[in-house]
């Protein structure tokens, strides 16, 4: 995987009177298990009422020997004094140890001088995509039963925004069940050691913010096949509801169908999410046609990355339906072709995202 250094283009586009039509299927992909911490994604009085607390937890039981987590972040510090934020895992099992090996991670820390979609989300959905994110040796590498380590912890100043995303992989040194917690901890002392927090994690905020732990971490999504040399369509991605109201094929990453149902919001625009895109395409004819595939935001402000052919690209700032970015100009032969790319939403932007199809 390469990154190419450089953005997509933006380009006007009038998309007054085009089609929507509903992605045709999607499914689970992924190997890791991931947990989002974004909500209560502002700390302020109300929300962060307390010294110390869990801002969000994944309870782990397994059978296996090796889970491959991802861990997505988004916490914001409106209070007056700085607060220290990070993440824990607790070793809940009465036997054996816990080693965290394999740790990766990207991370932004900015306020109001910088843009959060493009400065902080966005540069960390490149990196991941790219496989570009930092090596990290853990704070506590092997937690023996019944005790807690630290992956790592940052100090987030009043004012200031703190986006993350960890990988790592946790190994039972013995075959029996492993049992652990993961946490994103919090603490308005930052001289206190966060391992010592196993309460409950917070209420969620009245934000319309996600959270949640979901066994999958990636979305294989499939549009309607479009028809070349007929009216330009739009498949929106991460859409709230279906034209009938019915949820989409693509939202798979809803608190139902999280680890942890009662206590976990929706991940409608799938953050910390790798949604990989298939478009079936038509050719009637018998000679080659061009068809451009561009994204076209559908509900405010979008930005992140976008990796094709192995080469990762970023999806430059757009802020309304008036514009896009082309993915590909793809010369398309006569029958049946198939057009893919993977799509990683920046922190802070809106979905739905649409995928607009046309014939030049």
């Amino acid at each position: 995987m390469k990154d190419s250094g450089r953005d997509l283009t933006i380009e006007a586009v009038d998309t007054t009177g085009v089609a929507q039509y509903d992605i045709e299927s999607a499914t689970r992909g992924g190997t890791h298990r991931l947990m989002v911490s974004d909500n209560p994604e502002t700390l302020s009085e109300s929300t962060f009422p307390v010294r110390q607390g869990t801002l969000w937890h994944d309870v782990v039981r397994s059978s296996g020997s090796t889970i491959t987590h991802r861990v997505f972040g988004w916490h914001y510090n409106v209070l007056t004094t700085p607060v220290k934020v990070g993440i824990t895992v607790e070793n809940r099992a009465n036997h054996g140890a816990l080693r965290i090996e394999e740790v990766t991670r990207e991370y932004r820390i900015g306020g109001d001088e910088v843009n959060w979609i493009t400065d902080i989300g966005a540069s960390i959905s490149r990196a991941i995509l790219a496989h570009t994110t930092d090596d990290r040796t853990p704070n506590a590498a092997l937690i023996k039963q019944q005790q807690s380590g630290l992956i790592e912890e940052f100090i987030i100043p009043p004012g200031k925004l703190l986006g993350f995303t960890y990988d790592f992989t946790v190994k039972s040194t013995d075959s029996g069940e492993m049992l652990y917690t993961v946490r994103t901890a919090a603490s308005r002392d930052t001289a206190y050691d966060l391992t010592l927090i196993k309460s409950a994690p917070l209420p969620p905020a009245p934000q319309a913010h996600p959270r949640g732990n979901w066994t999958f971490s990636e979305t294989n999504a499939v549009t309607p096949v479009y028809t070349v040399g007929t009216a330009r369509a739009i498949y929106p991605t991460a859409a709230k509801v279906k034209k009938d109201g019915s949820l989409p094929a693509d939202q798979l990453f809803t608190a139902a169908a999280s680890e942890l149902p009662e206590l976990s919001l929706d991940n409608r625009a799938q953050f910390g999410v790798i949604y990989n895109v298939t478009v079936p395409v038509y050719n009637p004819g018998s000679q080659k046609k061009t068809v451009q595939i561009s994204l076209n935001p559908r509900g405010g402000s979008y930005g992140g990355a976008v990796r094709m052919n192995d080469t990762v690209y970023g999806v430059p700032l757009m802020r309304t339906n008036k514009q896009k970015a082309p993915v590909y100009v793809a010369s398309v032969p006569p029958g049946n072709s198939k057009y893919t790319f993977s799509l990683m939403i920046a922190g802070a932007s809106s979905t739905p995202l649409g995928i607009l199809l046309e014939t030049l």
